[in-house]
C-alpha cells in the first residue's frame, strides 16, 4: 500500500467535515503506521494530520476513536525526529487526562501508556512528563500481564531515574510496587531492568532510607543470590550506595548477613568485589558495626 502511493490519497481525505470517513482514515493509518511501516512517509504523515484534530479524537466519547486517536500518537511519537512536534503540540496532557479515567478501556489506557513511554525518549521531555502526572500510566502497564509491556515500562522508568529530580517523585509514586511485580516474573530482562533501577534510585538521600525500610527489601536482595552477572553487580551497587548512610547500617546488616558479603568478596566478577569492598568500608565507618564485621 505504501510502496504504491496510498498513502498521499488517505492524506488527502484527513481535513474534509465527514467525520464517518476521517475516522475510517485515521484506522487505515493507524494500521499502516505499526511496525514503523510508515518508513521516510513518517514526516509527510505529521504534516498532513492534525495533531490537534489526533487529540481530539481522545476526548471522544467514542472508545473506538479514543483508541485510535492513542495508537495514532503513540506510534508518530516512536519516530525520534516527530517527538518534539507532538509534545510541543500539547499532546502530553490529553493523554494522562485520559489515562486517568477510570472509563477508558484497557487497550486505550495501554497505546495512551506506550505512547507516554515513547516521549520520554527525549530528555527534556522527562520532567514535564513526571510533574504532569506521567508515571502512573507507565507503571500501568507492568500491570498488564504481559512481559513485553512490563519491560518498556522498566526501561522508560530507568531512563527517567537517570535524572537526579526525578528520582525522589518515582519513589513517591509508589514504584516499589511496580518492581516488586517484575521480580515475580521469569524474565531475566525484567529484573535486569529492577536491579538497575535500584541503583538509579538508591543515589537519592531520602531513597535509601526508604529503600531499606520498604517490605519489598527482601524481595529486592534476592538479586544478588542470582547466577547473572548482572543483576548481582547492579544489586550490589544498590547496597553500597545504600551503605553511605550510617543510620541504615544495623538495618542492612540485618537483611544481609556478614556471610552474604564475605561470599560475594571472591566472586569472580571483579566489579562486584570492588561494590562489596565498598559496602565493607562504608560499614566500616560506624564503630556500632564493628564486633558484628570482625566476627
Amino acid at each position: 500500500i505504501i510502496s504504491g502511493g496510498g498513502v498521499e490519497p488517505l492524506l488527502s481525505f484527513v481535513h474534509l467535515d465527514d467525520m464517518e470517513l476521517k475516522m475510517e482514515v485515521l484506522s487505515t493509518l493507524c494500521n499502516l503506521s505499526l511496525g514503523g511501516c510508515m518508513g521516510d512517509k513518517a514526516n509527510t504523515l505529521l504534516q498532513s494530520v492534525d495533531m490537534k484534530g489526533l487529540i481530539s479524537f481522545l476526548c471522544n466519547s467514542n472508545s473506538t476513536h479514543r483508541l485510535f486517536g492513542a495508537v495514532a500518537i503513540g506510534n508518530i511519537a516512536s519516530h525520534l525526529d516527530l517527538q518534539a512536534p507532538v509534545f510541543d503540540s500539547g499532546a502530553l496532557q490529553p493523554l494522562i487526562g485520559l489515562s486517568e479515567d477510570n472509563k477508558a478501556d484497557v487497550e486505550s489506557q495501554r497505546c495512551i501508556a506506550y505512547a507516554i513511554c515513547n516521549l520520554s525518549a527525549e530528555v527534556p521531555n522527562r520532567l514535564s512528563i513526571i510533574l504532569k502526572g506521567g508515571l502512573p500510566s507507565i507503571m500501568y502497564l507492568c500491570r498488564t500481564g504481559d512481559d513485553l509491556d512490563m519491560l518498556a515500562a522498566l526501561s522508560t522508568l530507568r531512563g527517567l531515574a537517570a535524572s537526579a529530580e526525578a528520582r525522589r517523585p518515582i519513589v513517591e509514586e509508589g514504584v516499589f510496587s511496580v518492581l516488586s511485580l517484575a521480580m515475580k516474573t521469569s524474565s531475566l530482562k525484567c529484573k535486569r531492568e529492577v536491579a538497575a533501577i535500584l541503583v538509579l534510585l538508591s543515589l537519592n538521600e531520602e531513597n535509601k532510607f526508604d529503600i531499606v525500610h520498604s517490605d519489598e527489601m527482601k524481595e529486592f536482595v534476592t538479586l544478588i543470590e542470582m547466577e547473572d552477572v548482572q543483576c548481582v553487580n547492579q544489586m550490589s551497587r544498590s547496597l553500597g550506595n545504600i551503605s553511605e548512610a550510617p543510620e541504615l547500617h544495623s538495618d542492612i546488616l540485618q537483611i544481609l548477613s556478614v556471610e552474604h558479603f564475605i561470599r560475594l568478596s571472591s566472586h569472580p566478577d571483579p566489579l562486584v568485589a570492588l561494590e562489596v569492598t565498598r559496602c565493607y568500608a562504608n560499614l566500616a565507618c560506624n564503630f556500632n558495626t564493628h564486633k558484628i564485621i570482625v566476627k
